[in-house]
């Protein structure tokens, strides 16, 4: 009969220790529980802040974009001024050559009239009758 109450006790304490071991346990897994849902609310914040960020970063990316063709419709511009530019300096170079043979020419033709002047002689006077 001892050994009964003490197979008795024994089955008692271990099943005390069973049910106080799951209870255990299942504080631990609402505990665990509570924790995930804190963090999956925290990585919702955090996602969603993400998004907010990249929103912002699109924006700023798209008007990074407008303002890279501007300054690339003015580069072509500029250059499109600039070969403006050096055209104009050419028909600027062409034109200060054609004065520059004009006053040679002037110069060449004053003188062929001198010589012209020098064999042709003096000229008669008319005859009055």
């Amino acid at each position: 009969m001892k050994r009964m109450i003490i197979k008795i006790i024994f089955l008692t304490v271990v099943g005390i220790a069973f049910v106080a071991g799951c209870e255990e346990e299942s504080q631990m897994d609402t505990r665990r529980s509570r924790l995930i849902v804190n963090e999956n609310t925290q990585l919702k914040k955090d996602l969603e802040s993400c998004q907010e960020e990249i929103e912002k970063h699109k924006v700023l990316f798209e008007q990074c974009e407008q303002a890279k063709k501007a300054l690339e419709e003015k580069i072509k511009v500029e250059g499109d001024i600039e070969e403006l530019a050096e055209n104009a300096l050419k028909d600027f170079e062409g034109i200060v050559r054609l004065r520059e043979e004009n006053e040679r020419f002037k110069v060449e033709v004053a003188e062929l009239r001198k010589e012209l002047e020098m064999h042709k002689g003096p000229t008669p006077l008319p005859h009055t009758n």
